[in-house]
């Protein structure tokens, strides 16, 4: 492996404008995929072979008016007042009446309780929002009446709806409310979609530059390690978005090549680049016998280092589900990437900057700095841990022990509007939707009822399942989604 590597390393650098040459051929074919693709990102979270992904199939097979997308629209007032007097409730009915007009909204008027009495809930329960003695269809307020909840079902998955339309839902609701106020908030699933990658990433690079300069002290070395790195993200992420019209994509499959491409990519690049520079300040030797030398050696580490991440992520695929194994593939796919970057185009940038890879200055430092690294800190402490290696370990074990203890109170779920910030209106929606209404409103649960001799249920039959469910322990409410009419 370390010949081949240093033959690599070496011919890389001698002829380094062929290998240049080939990944920006790459770069710009991956490039030009990803522009002509759609691009599409997808928020929902499939987990197929559950039963409750197999009821959520039979949905969508048998009932697609109900196996679409829903959010809420929820209403809120300051507080000490309500939202069921006149004005308020019939801009709140306003509101529902035109967005169950939208084309892709299931207008769910049909399934509204046709004798207000019966709608009625006790005073300590949510209930309909009434107006003029009939319940607003979909609409169901809190039993304070400071919180009302718009529910809307679309024809749909909401990721998948024409671009625009939740935002003209939401710009109904505002516009009727407009003047009364009463404040309409969205819930998260009718957020517009944010970027995957924003600007946060770019300031993480522009930190590891300032740190790399600091640390190597030299633009060209410190740019290097921020250039393969940024090469092979480019290429993994691209490549993925050049997939998307054949792979589903989730939010978070961008998002994780994108962080572990970076951190193995600077990485990677910085153990030969290092190596390389200690060969030329250190022990003397020129630029291209000193990458051909790192390339062998601090190489090596790398391709070992790039297994082992790729064969951990590539591991994640045994589960089986769907897009946690193309989250996980995409993400190994950027790792090789940065391996394969930093034993062919890195050598071959060096080769392009000759000897200018470090300056007089720091191969004139050379000599005292070997007698320097002698009584060093690091290498004080690394002699230290050597000579007690058992307490060490006893010591690290416990220590990890201890940061793990957290861990054992540690709840696990799906992202929610809960883990927006506090500043974000699906956020405020979801805190006001459990102030109002409880933790459960947030996350109902769907049950599909069909007979078991395979004939038709009629109402008698679903009016007993809704109200055998609504009697349960712990159910609140249950509503009529929709029917199949065959």
């Amino acid at each position: 492996m370390s010949n081949l590597l240093q033959r690599l390393g070496g011919q890389a650098y001698r002829h380094p404008w062929p290998i240049v040459l080939i990944w920006l051929l790459v770069l710009g074919a991956v490039m030009g995929l990803a522009a002509t693709s759609d691009g599409r990102i997808s928020s929902s979270m499939t987990i197929d072979g559950t039963p409750s992904q197999q009821v959520l199939d039979q949905l969508e097979e048998e009932l697609p008016a109900a196996s679409g997308g829903s959010g809420n629209i929820v209403f809120t007032v300051p507080e000490g007042a309500r939202l069921n007097s006149e004005d308020r409730a019939s801009a709140i009915a306003d509101a529902a009446t035109e967005i169950a007009a939208l084309p892709l909204v299931v207008d769910r008027s049909s399934l509204a309780p046709t004798n207000p009495e019966a709608a009625q809930s006790p005073s300590e329960s949510p209930g309909p929002l009434i107006l003029d003695g009939v319940p607003v269809p979909g609409v169901v307020v809190s039993a304070d009446g400071s919180v009302a909840m718009l529910q809307m079902q679309f024809t749909m998955p909401v990721d998948e709806l024409p671009e625009g339309t939740t935002e003209e839902a939401v710009g109904i609701a505002e516009q009727a409310v407009d003047g009364t106020g009463v404040t309409a908030l969205p819930s998260d699933s009718l957020d517009a979609m944010h970027p995957p990658i924003g600007g946060h990433e770019a300031i993480g690079i522009g930190i590891a530059f300032v740190v790399l300069l600091i640390t190597l002290g030299s633009l060209w070395s410190a740019g290097l390690p921020i250039l393969t790195a940024l090469t092979g993200v480019a290429i993994g992420v691209g490549g993925a978005f050049a997939l998307s019209n054949t792979i589903t994509l989730t939010t978070a499959t961008p998002a994780l090549a994108l962080m572990v491409g970076l951190a193995v990519g600077i990485d990677y690049a910085l153990f030969i680049l290092n190596r390389q520079r200690r060969l030329i300040i250190v022990d003397g030797l020129s630029a291209g016998d000193a990458t051909a030398r790192a390339t062998a050696t601090a190489g090596s580490a790398v391709v070992f280092a790039g297994s082992t991440v790729i064969i951990a992520l590539a591991g994640l695929t045994v589960i089986g589900i769907g897009f946690l194994s193309v989250m996980a593939l995409v993400a190994a796919s950027t790792v090789a990437l940065a391996v394969l970057i930093a034993l062919t185009l890195l050598p071959a940038l060096l080769g392009l900057l000759g000897e200018r890879v470090c300056s007089a200055k720091a191969r004139a430092a050379g000599p005292a700095l070997a007698h320097a690294e002698e009584k060093h800190v690091a290498n004080r402490w690394v002699s230290f841990l050597v000579r007690r290696p058992w307490p060490v370990i006893v010591g690290i074990v416990a220590v990890m022990g201890l940061a793990a203890i957290p861990a054992t109170t540690m709840d696990l779920g799906m992202p929610t509007g809960a883990s927006e910030s506090q500043d974000s209106t699906s956020r405020q929606s979801y805190d006001a939707i459990t102030r109002g209404f409880g933790e459960g409103y947030n996350a109902p649960l769907v049950v599909v009822v069909h007979p078991a001799d395979g004939g038709t249920l009629d109402q008698q039959e679903i009016g007993a399942v809704t109200t055998g469910l609504q009697s349960t322990d712990d159910v609140v409410s249950a509503t009529l989604m929709g029917a199949d009419p065959e």
